[in-house]
């Protein structure tokens, strides 16, 4: 395996009669170079993309492969080999510390070689395979096996949720191959002192993947075999998607099965790009068939995996268990006299408590996105009033829906083989990266469960999911579970319909709320990376069902105004008076700005930011600007007799996320926590031309 930097002769030649190594004398036992052989997919080599430069003779330093100051920096390479002890090599190399693009995997040394010898050493050399070696510094970091870290010992842990008095969920990630897994361990109450079980209730790779009879589940310390959940059909995996890819097709936008014969021909052209020969074997994989994966010995096409769920990076884990909202009073809006208050049925009395006693025993599931395109459901028992696990509904991680959003279905395979999750010498790639949202609403006469995310540094999209009665999931009620989804190129706002040019990586968990117009929806920041570099909201409202389900949705956007590279994440509802109906919503941008939207009037057309400019700028001792990147922490202070007062909290920082041929960074000025008030809420804003004081 190398890497090439030549002329096209030279390259030419290398591939066809790759370098030999000689023996030295005494002769040692040598293995030949790895060659291509009848499966084109296999190479022994990676050829760098020419915009990276294995070595630069002009470079004064070498920490991130940028140019600072007029002062241009090297490039750092770092190699990962690694020979098992059946002769399996696989070796991959990371440009600046991003992620590791493989160029072999998993090939077997030994079939044309002979077994491996009992004591097994080699060499490694750089250069940059052209007629001088340049001055290269060469780093070695060897580990015997008996020290090695083994898959567990490198997961990353992401977030942890402690969502019931019974179960705790955590996610993971590998980051030397890129699966993930999301758990659930049992908690133990002794005294007021809670503990978590050695060993997981469940363990999401365990049951996608499944375990042999040779090995034991190392999360749940069940031993095998355990069979693979099952792929498709009755008990096996449901999986959905969208059929609007590329247009809006005949028949309208709607959720389709996750099969090769619901796609439309577009959708089938795009997952085969460059292959058609592959027909649905490309959709196979995705859905978890492994029969098509490259063995040992070089057999198959798409990469091997370790595990069929990839990693689960920056979406952390949502849990959908019985209603919890508090809206079991009659509502009255305490701002706006003119709201129809749907929701009240003619005796006075709300039918949400209808609603939660009706679901207090329905299947609890734990909801994740992962960066192998589909946001995934895990089935985790069913609760009692109290919160505790009642034997009543199964808790066994089992997979219960799965949904690839139509912008992922359309990026997953790439011509790029880094970035193409198939390839075997994919090294990374974001799909479904951000953390969902889930809650309660009202339309069409009826309570029902939502959920709704954004793919993070997945893309520019957000979708939603009735996830109202996941018994019932399946792929023939695909047309009913997914509500819909809006990308960039696709969302269209009252007003302006050019408001996806301010949508850009959907970062932020969307917030479901209800509004002062009467109507229930969702809120959540239009992200980073947009196409005009804006800095704003979004309010998605849901309209009563004309026919079938699902419901109409509109779309409103309040722009803070366009800055180059501004954005917003993460938006704070605000419900002043106690009505559970959103007055304001708060939110912070990558300029430091802190911005509060005003949506108390009845008539959407009036909500808009509150003027003049923003409510705070953060800034640094230098003065520069600091990025505010997380939620902010809006609490009320309310006195008997007096206006509110509100506190509004935040840290500021920005954490830019690994790509192929970056690490993970942070901004380097000084950062600072803050809390500043927000008060003297005096006069009632009916189309925010008010100046508020602050």
């Amino acid at each position: 395996a190398w890497h090439e930097r030549e002329s096209p002769r030279k390259r030419a030649r290398h591939r066809g009669n790759p370098p030999q190594v000689t023996n030295p004398t005494p002769a040692l036992q040598d293995y030949a170079p790895i060659i291509a052989g009848s499966n084109p997919a296999i190479v022994p080599y990676s050829e760098l993309p020419s915009t990276i430069q294995l070595a630069n003779e002009s470079a004064m330093a070498r920490p991130d492969g940028t140019t600072t100051n007029g002062v241009t920096n090297g490039n750092v390479f770092l190699y990962n080999l690694q020979i098992t002890q059946n002769g399996l090599l696989s070796f991959s190399y990371s440009v600046n510390g991003g992620a590791y693009n493989p160029v072999i995997t998993a090939q077997s040394i030994t079939a044309s070689n002979g077994a491996l010898p009992a004591t097994l050493r080699f060499g490694f050399a750089g250069s940059t395979g052209g007629d001088t070696n340049i001055h290269e510094i060469l780093c070695f970091k060897a580990a015997p096996s008996t020290v090695s870290a083994s898959s567990a010992a490198v997961n990353e842990k992401q977030t942890s949720q402690l969502q019931t008095t019974s179960q705790a969920y955590f996610s993971f990630y590998n980051p030397n191959d890129w699966t993930g897994r999301v758990t659930a361990y049992g908690l133990n109450d002794n005294g007021g002192q809670v503990s978590i079980n050695s060993f997981a209730n469940w363990d999401s790779e365990c049951v996608l993947t499944g375990v042999p009879s040779t090995q034991v589940c190392s999360y749940t310390g069940v031993p095998g075999p355990m069979s693979a959940e099952a792929i498709s059909g009755t008990g096996g995996r449901q999986m959905l998607t969208l059929n609007n890819l590329l247009t809006a097709p005949a028949g309208g936008v709607k959720g389709i099965p996750f099969q090769w014969a619901s796609l439309s021909a577009a959708e089938q052209n795009v997952l085969d790009t460059g292959d058609t020969s592959q027909t649905a074997n490309r959709l196979n994989y995705l859905r978890g068939d492994r029969s098509n994966e490259i063995n040992s010995a070089g057999a198959g096409t798409f990469r091997a995996r370790d595990g069929v769920m990839a990693d689960v990076v920056d979406s952390s884990p949502a849990w959908v268990g019985p209603p919890s909202s508090p809206y079991i009073l009659p509502w009255k809006d305490r701002f706006v006299t003119t709201d129809p208050i749907s929701e009240n049925l003619s005796n006075g009395q709300s039918s949400y408590t209808a609603f939660q006693t009706s679901n207090q025993g329905r299947l609890n599931v734990i909801y994740a996105g992962a960066n192998d395109g589909f946001l995934h459901g895990f089935r985790t028992g069913a609760e009692d009033i109290n919160g505790n696990l009642t034997g009543s509904q199964p808790n066994d991680g089992l997979e219960v829906l799965a949904y690839m959003p139509g912008t992922v279905l359309n990026k997953i395979h790439s011509t790029t083989a880094s970035l193409d999750y198939a390839n075997p010498q994919y090294a990374h790639n974001f799909f479904v990266d951000g953390s969902p949202g889930t809650g309660d609403l009202y339309y069409g006469g009826a309570w029902h469960t939502w959920l709704v995310g954004g793919l993070g540094a997945g893309g520019a999209a957000i979708y939603a999911l009735d996830v109202t009665n996941p018994s019932s999931f399946a792929e023939s009620n695909a047309a009913t579970e997914v509500i819909g989804e809006w990308s960039s190129s696709s969302i269209s706002c009252v007003g302006n319909a050019n408001c996806g040019k301010s949508m850009g990586n959907t970062y932020g968990t969307p917030q479901i709320r209800r509004f002062h117009n009467g109507s229930w929806g969702a809120v959540f920041g239009n992200g980073f990376g947009s196409a005009n570099g804006d800095a704003g909201i979004f309010v998605m409202l849901v309209g009563a069902p004309t026919g079938s389900n699902p419901p109409p949705v509109t779309f409103y956007y309040l722009s803070a105004g366009k800055s180059p590279g501004n954005g917003i994440a993460y938006v704070a509802p605000a419900d002043l008076d106690g009505d559970h109906i959103t007055d304001f919503v708060y939110a912070g941008d990558l300029k430091g700005n802190i911005w509060r939207f005003d949506l108390t009037s009845g008539t959407p057309s009036n909500w808009a930011v509150t003027s003049p400019g923003p409510l705070f700028t953060a800034t640094g001792p230098s003065g520069v600007a600091q990025p505010i990147t997380t939620q902010l922490i809006v609490a009320s202070a309310v006195v008997a007799g007096t206006l509110p007062n509100v506190i509004v909290a935040f840290g500021t920082g920005q954490r830019t996320q690994f790509t192929n041929s970056s690490a993970v960074s942070y901004v380097s000025n000084t950062q600072s926590l803050y809390g500043i008030w927000d008060w003297n809420f005096s006069t009632p804003n009916t189309g925010s031309s008010t100046a508020w004081n602050t």
